[in-house]
């Protein structure tokens, strides 16, 4: 029935009304203004209902809804488990917190965080260590110190370093600043180790530019000195060969005298 009154309803809608219908709507509202002001307002209209009189018609609107429960049993909806539900939402807020709060601390973290010039270091001497010498020069060298000893001429210094003295089998940090405050130059001491018996210190100077920290000065990375190192041998060239003259002993043995004293006789 309510699906007819709607389809009506939207049949009026959809057309337009003819002067005559238009007409004979205005008699029609004229007619029940007129019945309306003629109907007598009941009392409890015009003054409200009494306590017993709600009171009656709540009751009878309960016996109502009873009578239509009865009737048509309410269909329960079929819901998964409250306590697996509870349980799977308990999980997941877990996780969802987790993830925020982790994120936002590595964020963070990665934004205060700080370069580490001993980090520069430890990077500078495993190479060494692993002879990766053109990895060496691109990420842990200054772009000054860069610039000045290019990579043909690093890796030739780094070689021959380790054709006289061995390649360098450990490293050991030995001393460090304080890089708690704003510092952009610091200097790391290193115990070295070359072919596992030529010791000697090292003191790297590192400078930050741009944010990173790189090796400025290389000390005596390839320049071993101190107790214990061996010195390279030094060409030795032949002593200058003068040409010495004898003397003659006996002047008057040689033939041109002899033969001054035959003509003399």
């Amino acid at each position: 029935m309510r699906e007819f009154n709607r389809r009506q309803m939207a049949a009026a809608k959809s057309r337009r009304a003819t002067p005559e219908e238009l007409r004979e709507a205005r008699e029609r509202l004229r007619e029940i203004d007129a019945e309306l002001q003629q109907t007598e307002l009941l009392p409890e209209t015009k003054n409200g209902e009494e306590r017993e009189q709600r009171y009656e018609r709540v009751l009878r609107l309960r016996a109502m809804r009873d009578e239509f429960a009865r009737k048509v049993p309410p269909q329960k909806a079929n819901h998964p488990n409250s306590l697996l539900l509870s349980l799977f939402m308990i999980v997941g807020s877990f996780l969802i917190c987790g993830v925020c709060g982790g994120g936002a601390f590595f964020v963070l973290r990665l934004v205060t965080q700080k370069p580490d010039p001993v980090a520069t270091g430890s990077g500078y001497w495993d190479d060494m260590k692993a002879q990766n010498y053109t990895d060496l020069h691109l990420n842990f060298l200054d772009p000054i110190l860069r610039v000045q000893q290019t990579n043909e001429i690093f890796i030739a210094n780094a070689k021959a370093a380790d054709q006289a003295y061995g390649p360098v089998t450990d490293a050991q940090l030995i001393s460090s600043p304080d890089t708690s405050g704003q510092v952009d130059d610091v200097k790391l001491t290193y115990a070295v180790t070359r072919n596992h018996n030529v010791h000697y210190n090292v003191t790297l100077e590192l400078q930050l530019h741009s944010g990173a920290w790189g090796v400025s000065d290389l000390g005596d990375c390839f320049a071993p000195n101190g107790p214990g190192v061996p010195n390279l041998p030094t060409p030795t060239t032949p002593p200058d060969t003068t040409p010495t003259v004898t003397p003659v002993s006996n002047v008057g043995t040689s033939p041109i005298a002899a033969l001054a004293r035959r003509q003399g006789s």
